[in-house]
């Protein structure tokens, strides 16, 4: 049935995350390289404190929000302790091995929002989660929340540097695409570009996450990539009552927000998220007109 092959989707989702994971911790821990292809998409060099990082894939944003709703739609205790230790392994990945701030901003958010939409007779278990994700002791240890709003400063002595060559990218590509034409932008190009008023250093197009696609393709080819989203949103909305409606709702406020900051949907190794999101619009547009 359908069902069992989204379910499907989601455990092997939540079989590669646990596969990478420990890909990442065999290489930097114990030198031993199980899988090489997966370090060499951002290359080896792609490091942080001397650890290199691996980024997730085109179904952790489904695996998120698949495991918030099983949470509440479960009854048992069993399956339930199981999915927010999918909900936590989730986390953990985003904030050890992949160490994004704007996952992990994506994800407290989506939370966020999953209480705000689930319906009153869920909002009780609803606050387990949040409760189970608050015990964590990686999660909020040491003043998470403070530290990670510190990293977005000039001054701060691990990303400070990050966020410092994203505000040269933005600056950059956004007066190329002025100068260019707002509505068709400048076109294709590299992801990373050398600039003279940059010296050597090159920027990358992907750290601006979807917005890069504003530069490129102007205001026109914009609206043509963030339609996914809107569709999303319009059709969601139409019976919000429904538990489908606000799995798609938050499906699509999940994805957006991170391909707002740094992680589109469109890049090359996410873009196969694309197929996945049509495909929820259009069941759940023909399941509310059935129930119409």
């Amino acid at each position: 049935t359908s069902t069992t092959r989204i379910n499907n989707i989601y455990y092997m989702g939540v079989a590669i995350l646990i596969f990478r994971f420990s890909a990442w911790f065999l290489y930097n821990k114990l030198r031993m390289n199980v899988a090489p292809g997966y370090f060499e998409v951002m290359g080896f060099a792609w490091a942080r404190n001397g650890v290199s990082r691996l980024p997730g894939t085109f179904l952790d944003n489904y695996v998120w929000v698949m495991a918030l709703f099983k949470i509440i739609k479960e009854k048992s205790v069993v399956i339930k302790t199981r999915n927010i230790s999918v909900i936590v392994l989730c986390f953990l990945y985003a904030y050890i091995v992949y160490d994004s701030r704007s996952q992990q901003i994506a994800y407290l958010l989506s939370l966020v929002v999953f209480i705000l939409i689930v319906s009153d007779t869920f909002k009780s278990k609803a606050l387990d989660v949040v409760g189970a994700i608050a015990i964590s002791p990686i999660i909020f240890r040491g003043n998470y929340l403070n530290k990670l709003v510190n990293t977005f400063s000039t001054s701060n002595a691990d990303y400070g540097s990050s966020t410092q060559i994203r505000m040269m990218t933005l600056n950059t590509y956004q007066t190329l695409w002025i100068e260019r034409g707002v509505w068709w932008g400048y076109g294709i190009s590299n992801d990373g570009n050398y600039f003279n008023i940059l010296d050597t250093h090159m920027v990358n197009q992907s750290d601006l996450g979807i917005l890069s696609m504003l530069f490129q393709y102007g205001i026109i080819g914009f609206a043509i990539f963030i339609s996914p989203f809107v569709m999303g949103l319009y059709v969601s909305l139409k019976k919000v009552k429904f538990v489908q409606n606000k799995f798609l709702f938050l499906l699509t406020c999940t994805t957006a927000l991170t391909s707002i900051m740094s992680q589109n949907m469109y890049d090359p190794f996410r873009f196969l998220i694309v197929p996945f999101l049509l495909s929820f619009i259009s069941v759940v547009s023909f399941m509310n007109k059935k129930e119409n």
